[in-house]
């Protein structure tokens, strides 16, 4: 398998789509690389990805 670019928006309808209506615009347009592609990924992982993409934009409005 090779790497795939994806939207956070595709692995919260996958995996936690209850998550989509609190999530801003911005985040679920974020590019996410996934090394082995979205169907391999566990929800664990899908988890995870969606936390970490959230810190990263709160993080990010912080700072301005």
């Amino acid at each position: 398998m090779e790497m795939e670019t994806v939207t956070l928006s595709r692995i919260v309808m996958k995996f936690t789509p209850e998550w989509f209506p609190f999530l801003k615009p911005k985040e679920l347009q974020s590019s996410i690389i996934l090394r082995d592609g979205i169907e391999v990924l566990d929800a664990d992982d899908a988890r995870e990805i969606i936390q970490q993409s959230i810190f990263e934009h709160q993080k990010d409005a912080y700072l301005h």
